[in-house]
């Protein structure tokens, strides 16, 4: 096949944030200088696009000359299959409770940050759930950058190749988001904000 494409996903993480961003308004400029990169080999091209899971609308700030560039490629590689069975089983309720390993203290603050309800629904779950919408707090809430790019992958028919098992990633991020990760970002809540939007500039 003369070309393939390739989309790495830099950031996988859920959740939204402020609105007041101009990205939330779709105001934003197409991005002058996207990530991405070319890679030759014996007559064959690979197109290279970091991306973030949020905070940037694909539809909208991706220029022309990546579209033009996705939409001639035949094959699409993603980091991981976001839509595999694997990745809802690893993340059902648990047995422990998120409130309890907590304590009240980081609770109030955790209730503080997402609201009440929102904590309440997230007791039976692993940790890396909130730390992970923790993680964008402070972003606009686009759709997610890799599901519109793997969604006009399929419907343009193009063979998908995913580089890695969704239940790895998820393996890897339950290890290191855990509750003393948690702890950390809810101490830190403004900073966390900082990084967040330093990383999407």
């Amino acid at each position: 096949m003369k070309r393939a494409i390739v989309f790495l996903t830099l950031v996988a993480a859920l959740g939204s944030a402020c609105r007041s961003h101009p990205e939330a308004t779709g105001a934003a400029a197409p991005l002058s200088h996207p990530l991405f990169w070319s890679v030759e080999k014996a007559g064959k091209t690979t197109y290279f696009l970091g991306t973030m899971h949020v905070g940037v609308d694909a539809e909208t700030r991706l220029p022309a000359i990546v579209w033009n560039k996705f939409h001639a490629a035949k094959i699409f590689a993603m980091e991981a299959d976001l839509e595999a069975p694997e990745a809802a089983s690893l993340l059902k309720p648990t047995a422990s409770s998120l409130r309890q390993d907590l304590g009240d203290g980081y609770w109030k603050k955790l209730e503080d940050a997402m609201g009440p309800s929102v904590a309440r629904s997230l007791d039976h779950l692993p940790a890396m759930i909130p730390a992970a919408v923790l993680a964008v707090r402070g972003l606009p809430p686009t759709s997610k950058m890799d599901k519109v790019l793997s969604e006009r992958a399929v419907g343009e028919h193009k063979q998908q190749v995913f580089l890695e098992p969704v239940a790895r990633q998820l393996a890897i991020l339950g290890k290191w988001m855990d509750v003393k990760a948690l702890k950390m970002m809810l101490d830190d809540l403004p900073e966390g904000e900082r990084h967040a939007k330093a990383m999407l500039d």
